[in-house]
């Protein structure tokens, strides 16, 4: 993983974005010492049409998102370009 890398980051409707990376908190060369990979900051091109200015479309920035395999919500967080979605881990919601 990279600053400036590219990402996909699942948002809170488990819509899937492409996402650049801006900052990484851990080793960016993988797990730490407990299996997880870093969290990352990362911004997206807003998939709101209507959220535009000069430059065109604007961006939102997310900040602390985890690895879709140490998130059990499945949103909110990234996968790798190779990577599938994996709805195995996804835990069911208790209310």
């Amino acid at each position: 993983m990279d600053i400036g890398g590219v990402v996909i980051y699942i948002d809170e409707h488990r819509c899937e974005h492409f996402a650049l990376v801006v900052a990484i908190h851990g080793d960016p060369n993988g797990y730490d010492d407990k299996n997880r990979w870093p969290c990352i900051n990362l911004v997206i091109v807003s998939p709101n049409g209507e959220c535009q200015d000069q430059y065109g479309r604007q961006i939102q920035r997310h900040a602390s998102v985890v690895h879709q395999k140490d998130n059990s919500a499945h949103g909110m967080c990234f996968r790798f370009i190779d990577e599938k979605l994996d709805p195995s881990m996804r835990q069911p919601t208790v209310s």
